[in-house]
């Protein structure tokens, strides 16, 4: 698993989290919604990354499993080609 930091959060599904960049470098998307995610949050993700943007450099992965609580978050990824939709 990868550990990071949320940034923000832009809306429940969706962590904007540092690993390497203080401005964030990856943005996690979740079937679930989350309740409000503090910036400076731990959060360990692993999983396929969905897409990439080289400038600036950003990972986009998709997620359908969390589990955590006030501190640190664990994020359960696969692609979004692995997702099923109704």
């Amino acid at each position: 698993m990868f550990p990071g930091k949320v940034v923000s959060q832009p809306s429940p599904k969706t962590l904007v989290v540092s690993v390497d960049s203080p401005a964030g470098d990856a943005t996690l998307k979740l079937d679930n919604e989350l309740k409000s995610v503090d910036p400076g949050t731990l959060v360990y993700f692993n999983g396929a990354v969905d897409s990439y943007v080289k400038e600036p450099y950003m990972l986009t992965l998709w997620g359908d499993e969390w589990r955590g609580g006030p501190k640190s978050i664990i994020c359960e990824l696969r692609s979004s080609r692995q997702l099923t939709k109704p």
